[in-house]
C-alpha cells in the first residue's frame, strides 16, 4: 500500500473507530463486536507503525475510551485508568510471556489469572476511609463524576472497615448487573410492555449515566475491584496481596483468581475459568493475565493505552449452525432499511436465537448469504447475534439470493440511497415503522424520559392513528390512554388508569425539559447526546436552532473544506493538468480559503470551531469542538422539512419552548457564582451533589473535582474530605456550608 492510500485508509479507520467508541462509551450502545473493533484498531496501529507521520497526537491508538459527558463534573486521574491489550490466540500469550522474560531478564516472577468481567470500568476514591468520589474510566485521564450512582451499589462500602484504613485509596474495577438481576429486569419490562434492555453490560453503563440516582438504585448493580489508582498510607506487594487486602477492608475484590508459576499454569487457569464460566453469577468475556509482583510493573511500564505487564485473553464467541428461513427488511427510526436473517431457532449462549442482522447488501454479498442457506452464527461480544459465514458444503441448489427492496416494506414509499452511503432508506418521515421507533426513542430515558411508552404501547398508539409524530402524545388525555388496548384478538388488556396517570405526569415534566434533551429526543440523524448538549450550549432555544446561522455556517465551512481539497493544484488528480489550469485552480482555492477564514473566525467566536494546532496549520484551518458537519447539515435539513416545520408549529401552539444554555431570559451576568469554581465535599441533606452541581452551573459557575488555586469556594457537607478542606484552608479558599450555598443560589 502506497503512502497516499495508507493515509486515506488511516483517516477512514480513525473516523470509524471514533464513531464506535462514541457509541460504546458515551451512548452505552454497540453496533459491532469487541473483536471486530479490535481488528479495526489493530489495522490502524499497523498503518501508523509503518508510516509514523500518519499518526496524529489524538489518534485512537493513543488514548482510551470516551469523552466525559457534560452532564457530570469531570474527575481527573493522577494515575491513568488504562485498558488492557487483547489476545484472541494462545500464541499471543506465548509472545507476551516471552517479552516479559526478555524485558525482566529473569524468570523470577509469577502470574495471576482473574476473570475479565463484562461490565463497566469504574474508579472509587476513599479518603481516611470515607468514599469521596466514584467515576467512570472516561479517556483514562478524566472521567465522569458519578458518585451518587456509585453509592447506590450496595456491595461498595461508603466507609471502609478493618484495621489500618489508609489515608487515600483509589480502587478500580467493574460495575455490572448479575445474570439473575438482569433476567428479572427484562421480565418486568416485558410485563409493562416497555422496550427491553439489550444486555447486562449496556444496561449497567446506562444505569451509571442516569442523572437520577434512584433509577440507578432500581437496577441493583454490583461491583468487583482488582486494581488501584492513587494511594497513600498503604502498599501492596503483589496483585494477590491487593485482593486479600481489599477483602480485609470490606471492598469487594474479584472473587476468582489463580496464582500461576509459568505460562503452562496460566493456560490451565484460563481453561478452568472457561469451564466454570456459565456457572458464574455474572457475565465474563475472557481472562486477565497479570505479572503478580508489583515491583516489576514499573520496570515493564505502560503504553499510552495499556499496561505492558497485563493482557486480556478473550474467549471465542459461542457459535452455532442454523438455517436462514427468509431475509426480511426492517425500517429503523432514521429510515435506514436493514436486512435481517430470519433463522431456524437455535440455542446459543443461554438464549434462543431467531434473528440476526445482515447490516446491508454489501454484507450479504460479501458473505454470500442466501435464503435456505446453512449458516454459522455467533453472539459477537456475547451480545449481538451475527451471521458469521455460509456453510457452502451444505448447499442443495435450492437457495435463493436476496433482492433488495425498491420500496419501503412498511409504507410503500420509494427507497433512496444517499451519496457515499451503502444503506437504503425510506425517505417518508411519517412512515409508521419510523414513527413507532422514533416514539420509543423520544420517550426513552435518554430522551424526554416519559414512563410507560414501551414497544407495545408505541405500536398501538401508531396503529390507532393517535400518534403520527412524537409531539402528538401531548394531545392524549388520561382517560383515553387508560383505555388503550394492549391485548390481542383473543383477550383485551387495557393500559389502566394508574399507568396512564404516570405517563401524563411524565409528559407534563417533559414540557420543561432542557433543549439538549429535546434535540436528542427528536431523533435527528447524527445528533447523539453529546452533540445535542453541544448545540444547546450555543443556542437560546429550539427556534434559534431551527434558524441557526451557526449550524448553517458549520455546514458551509466543511463544504468549503471539501471544495478546497477538490481544487487543490497539488493534489494527485490535479498535478497532471496544464500550468494554466493549475494556476486557475490555485486562484479558485485562494478564494475558497479566504471565505473559509471569514466563516471560521465567526464560528470560532461562537465557540463551535477552534483553530487547528500544529506548525503546518494555516489561518483558515479549524477543527470542530463537538458539532460535526454531518450533524450540522442534518439539523438544518430537518427543520427545513415539512415534518420539522410542523413540529415547531405544534410546539408553539402547546407553548413548549425548550431553553438552551444561552437562553436570554435567564441572564447570569451579575450572579455571585458566574465564572467561579465551586468544589463540593461531603454529603448534602437538601439535594444530591449532582443536583447542586446543576444549580451551580445554571448560575454560571463551574464545579471542580479538586481544590486548586483556581477554586473560588468549597462547600462542606456531612463528613467532608479532610484533604480537600485542608488544601482549601492552605490556599485561602472561602468555605460555605450547605445552607450558605442555598442562600447564594436563591439570590441568583
Amino acid at each position: 500500500m502506497k503512502r497516499g492510500q495508507a493515509a486515506q485508509r488511516a483517516d477512514a479507520l480513525r473516523a470509524e473507530i471514533e464513531r464506535h467508541s462514541r457509541l460504546y462509551y458515551e451512548e452505552a450502545t454497540q453496533e459491532i463486536s469487541d473483536r471486530e473493533f479490535d481488528i479495526l484498531l489493530q489495522e490502524l496501529v499497523d498503518l501508523e507503525a509503518r508510516y509514523p507521520s500518519l499518526a496524529p497526537p489524538n489518534s485512537p491508538t493513543q488514548r482510551v475510551g470516551g469523552k466525559a459527558l457534560s452532564q457530570f463534573p469531570p474527575v481527573y486521574y493522577t494515575i491513568p485508568m488504562l485498558s488492557l491489550s487483547n489476545a484472541y490466540e494462545r500464541q499471543t500469550l506465548t509472545d507476551f510471556d516471552a517479552r516479559i522474560r526478555s524485558d525482566l531478564k529473569s524468570d523470577d516472577f509469577t502470574y495471576i489469572v482473574e476473570p475479565k468481567i463484562d461490565g463497566v470500568g469504574i474508579s472509587v476514591r476513599y479518603e481516611h476511609g470515607h468514599l469521596v468520589t466514584g467515576s467512570t474510566r472516561g479517556d483514562s485521564l478524566k472521567g465522569d463524576n458519578i458518585t451518587e450512582n456509585i453509592k447506590t451499589i450496595a456491595s461498595i462500602p461508603i466507609e471502609l472497615r478493618g484495621d489500618a484504613v489508609p489515608e487515600v485509596l483509589e480502587v478500580r474495577g467493574e460495575a455490572f448487573i448479575s445474570k439473575n438481576i438482569f433476567e428479572r429486569l427484562v421480565a418486568q419490562q416485558k410485563r409493562k410492555g416497555e422496550e427491553r434492555f439489550a444486555n447486562p453490560r449496556n444496561t449497567a453503563a446506562g444505569s451509571l449515566k442516569q442523572l437520577d440516582p434512584r433509577i440507578a438504585a432500581s437496577r441493583h448493580l454490583a461491583a468487583f475491584f482488582y486494581a488501584t489508582g492513587e494511594t497513600s498510607g498503604i502498599e501492596f506487594q503483589s496483585e494477590h496481596d491487593l485482593l486479600e487486602r481489599l477483602d480485609s477492608l470490606s471492598i469487594p475484590a474479584v472473587p476468582w483468581h489463580r496464582k500461576c508459576a509459568n505460562l503452562e499454569e496460566v493456560n490451565s487457569a484460563i481453561d478452568e475459568l472457561q469451564f466454570v464460566r456459565d456457572d458464574l453469577p455474572f457475565e465474563i468475556d475472557g481472562a486477565v493475565v497479570k505479572v503478580d509482583e508489583r515491583r516489576y510493573h514499573s520496570l515493564l511500564s505502560t503504553t499510552a493505552k495499556s499496561p505492558r505487564w497485563a493482557i486480556a485473553f478473550k474467549y471465542q464467541a459461542e457459535r452455532a449452525e442454523t438455517v436462514v428461513r427468509s431475509i426480511t427488511d426492517q425500517v429503523g427510526r432514521t429510515g435506514v432499511i436493514t436486512p435481517v436473517a430470519e433463522l431456524e431457532p437455535v440455542q446459543l449462549a443461554g438464549s434462543v436465537i431467531r434473528r440476526a442482522t445482515l447490516h446491508n447488501l454489501q454484507d450479504i454479498d460479501r458473505k454470500g448469504v442466501r435464503v435456505h442457506d446453512h449458516v454459522i452464527i455467533e453472539k459477537a461480544g456475547e451480545v449481538i447475534p451475527a451471521v458469521l459465514k455460509v456453510v457452502g458444503s451444505r448447499r442443495s441448489g435450492l437457495e435463493k439470493p436476496y433482492t433488495q427492496p425498491s420500496e419501503c416494506p412498511e409504507c410503500g414509499s420509494a427507497v433512496i440511497q444517499r451519496e457515499n452511503e451503502v444503506a437504503l432508506r425510506c425517505d417518508n418521515l411519517l412512515c409508521p415503522a419510523q414513527a413507532v421507533r422514533l416514539l420509543r426513542h423520544f420517550a426513552s430515558r435518554g430522551g424526554l424520559d416519559i414512563e410507560g411508552i414501551g414497544e407495545v404501547v408505541a405500536e398501538r398508539l401508531v396503529e390507532n392513528a393517535q400518534v403520527r409524530t412524537p409531539i402528538d402524545i401531548f394531545d392524549l388525555a388520561e382517560d383515553s390512554l387508560a383505555k388503550l388496548d394492549l391485548g390481542d384478538k383473543s383477550k383485551k388488556r387495557e393500559l389502566g388508569i394508574e399507568t396512564a396517570r404516570r405517563m401524563c405526569q411524565a409528559m407534563a415534566r417533559a414540557k420543561s425539559a432542557p433543549l439538549s434533551r429535546w434535540l436528542f429526543a427528536l431523533g435527528i440523524e447524527h445528533v447523539g447526546k453529546s452533540v445535542a448538549i453541544r448545540i444547546a450550549d450555543t443556542h437560546t432555544n429550539l427556534a434559534h436552532v431551527a434558524d441557526s446561522s451557526i449550524l448553517r455556517g458549520l455546514a458551509e465551512y466543511f463544504d468549503l473544506v471539501s471544495e478546497s481539497q477538490l481544487v487543490n493544484p497539488r493534489s494527485k488528480t490535479n498535478t497532471k493538468k496544464t500550468p494554466d489550469e493549475r494556476m486557475k485552480l490555485q486562484q479558485k482555492q485562494t478564494e475558497i480559503q479566504d471565505r473559509m477564514r471569514l466563516v471560521g473566525e465567526s464560528l470560532t467566536k461562537a465557540g463551535v470551531l477552534r483553530p487547528k494546532a500544529g506548525e503546518h496549520a494555516q489561518p483558515w484551518d479549524c477543527v470542530t469542538t463537538g458539532i460535526g458537519p454531518d450533524a450540522a447539515q442534518r439539523v438544518v435539513s430537518f427543520f427545513e422539512s415539512e415534518v420539522g416545520i410542523s413540529i415547531l408549529e405544534r410546539l408553539r401552539s402547546l407553548q413548549i419552548d425548550p431553553l438552551g444554555n444561552k437562553a436570554t431570559d435567564t441572564p447570569i451576568a451579575d450572579t455571585a457564582l458566574k465564572g467561579r469554581v465551586v468544589v463540593l465535599t461531603g454529603g448534602l441533606e437538601s439535594m444530591t451533589r449532582e443536583k447542586a452541581g446543576e444549580r451551580i452551573r445554571a448560575s454560571g459557575g463551574k464545579v471542580g473535582s479538586g481544590v486548586s488555586r483556581n477554586t473560588s469556594f468549597i462547600v462542606t457537607g456531612n463528613k467532608p474530605s479532610d484533604i480537600k478542606v485542608a488544601a482549601a484552608r492552605r490556599l485561602g479558599v472561602k468555605e460555605l456550608t450547605e445552607e450558605q450555598l442555598i442562600k447564594v443560589l436563591e439570590r441568583q
